[in-house]
C-alpha cells in the first residue's frame, strides 16, 4: 500500500486477495447521516465500530464522497482511522460497483449503497435509520449484531421483492426535494404540489387516529 500526506493508507482493488468489507464515506454536514445516522453521525467512530465487530484479519476499504471537500474533515479524521488496524483507502476514481461486487459486504451509516448492494446480492451492515433497514440481507449494528450472520446471508430474489412490494404500501406519491425532479418524467410543479400537501394531510390523519 502506499500513504499520503493526510495520513490515508491506499491500496487498489487489484491488489486484495482477501475478504473486505466497503465502506463509501458520506457527505457531510449532510441531514441523512447527522440527523439520521443518530450515535453514529461522526464517521470516524463509525468506522471504528465496524472495525470492532468484525474480525481483524477482514479489511475495511473506505472511498471518499466525490461531494466532499476537505473543509469538514479534520486531521484528526484521518489520524484516527490511520492508526486502526486494516483500514485502507482506494482511489477516488475507483468503480463503486466493482467494490460492492468484490466486497464480503457492505457497510453505510444510512447511503444509497446499502440499496445498491441490496440489488447486486450483497449484504449490508447498517448503522443509521434509513429506509431500507428492516429489508432482508440488512444487519444493524446493535446488541445482537454477529459477523457470522452476515456470512450466512444468502440473497432471496424472490423474498427480497415481496418485502420491497410489502414496504411500498407506505410510499406516497410526490416529490419533496426539487433536486430529484429531474429523475420524473413530465414533472409538473403544480400536480406535486398538491400530491405532497394530500399525502401530509393524509399523514395528520392517520396519526390523530
Amino acid at each position: 500500500y502506499r500513504k499520503n500526506k493526510m495520513n490515508r493508507k491506499f491500496i487498489s482493488l487489484s491488489d486484495i486477495s482477501s475478504s473486505f468489507v466497503y465502506f463509501p464515506l458520506h457527505l457531510q454536514p449532510e441531514m441523512t447521516t447527522d440527523v439520521l445516522g443518530g450515535e453514529y453521525a461522526n464517521q470516524a467512530v463509525t468506522i471504528l465500530k465496524l472495525r470492532e465487530v468484525i474480525p481483524n484479519e477482514v479489511l475495511i476499504l473506505i472511498k471518499e464522497n466525490p461531494k466532499q471537500t476537505g473543509l469538514f474533515r479534520s486531521q484528526l479524521f484521518y489520524d484516527v482511522i490511520f492508526q486502526s488496524k486494516n483500514i485502507y483507502w482506494v482511489a477516488d476514481d475507483t468503480p463503486t460497483f466493482d467494490l460492492i461486487k468484490k466486497a464480503t459486504c457492505v457497510a453505510t451509516i444510512t447511503g444509497t449503497v446499502g440499496w445498491e448492494a441490496l440489488r447486486l446480492e450483497k449484504p449490508v451492515i447498517c448503522f443509521g435509520s434509513v429506509f431500507y433497514n428492516h429489508l432482508p440481507g440488512v444487519f444493524r449494528v446493535d446488541a445482537d449484531f454477529q459477523w457470522e450472520s452476515v456470512l450466512r446471508f444468502k440473497y432471496d430474489k424472490i423474498l427480497l421483492t415481496s418485502a420491497v412490494k410489502k414496504m411500498s404500501k407506505f410510499l406516497s406519491p410526490g416529490v419533496s426535494d426539487l433536486v430529484y425532479k429531474s429523475i420524473v418524467k413530465d414533472f409538473d410543479y403544480c400536480k406535486n404540489a398538491l400530491e405532497v400537501s394530500d399525502s401530509i394531510l393524509k399523514y395528520i390523519e392517520d396519526f390523530k387516529k
